[in-house]
């Protein structure tokens, strides 16, 4: 059995969990890595726009991108000032996993110490 977007219909969209979440008033946390703008294609916003209180949602949502993330920021501002949406945590961050670079650090490192070296995913030091 499948519905209208050939989906099956066993398998609930993110919609269908956030709302009923929101019906049995539980919490719920959603981590977005690119956050954007926090409308443009965004289906969380999507969510915020059927609900009028989403004071239990706590979003976690990073956006590296400078602009994008002063927008962000005055998204979630609306939402909170105007659907009660009590703690977002949006982050302006970025993690990625670049082997060239790892490749070429461990290559440095090798020279350096032991002690020297940064992970392969997110590029900190270990």
């Amino acid at each position: 059995d499948t519905n209208s977007n050939s989906q099956p219909s066993f398998i609930p969209s993110l919609h269908d969990i956030m709302s009923e979440s929101i019906h049995r008033n539980e919490v719920m946390v959603t981590v977005q890595l690119g956050g954007m703008d926090g409308k443009a294609g965004d289906p969380l916003y999507e969510f915020t726009r059927y609900h009028d209180d989403i004071s239990l949602w706590m979003p976690v949502v990073m956006e590296p991108v400078q602009r994008n993330f002063d927008e962000l920021v005055e998204t979630y501002k609306t939402h909170m000032e105007e659907k009660n949406l009590a703690c977002p945590h949006l982050l302006h961050q970025m993690a990625n996993y670049d082997a060239q670079r790892q490749i070429k650090t461990n290559q440095t490192n090798q020279h350096n110490s032991k002690f020297s070296q940064q992970c392969p995913f997110c590029h900190f030091d270990l």
